[in-house]
């Protein structure tokens, strides 16, 4: 029973059901909030299955402060 809690918090089963995680950097510090990184900033995401590499257009959260 215990195994089965600690496996329901696991990251990849988070991945398995649709989310994403986003990492940023040579060391791949996983990013928590969009004012991490800024347009033009290269970042990997880690999917389920596989893995993207993607650059950062824009910041939709820098656009509401500006």
């Amino acid at each position: 029973l215990q195994m089965e809690k600690l496996d329901a918090f696991s990251p990849l089963k988070a991945l398995g059901r649709g989310y994403a995680i986003a990492e940023s950097g040579p060391r791949r510090a996983i990013l928590r909030r969009a004012d991490e990184v800024k347009p033009g900033d290269r970042i990997r995401v880690r999917l389920h299955q596989g893995h993207i590499h993607c650059e950062v257009k824009d910041d939709q959260d820098r656009q509401e402060r500006s």
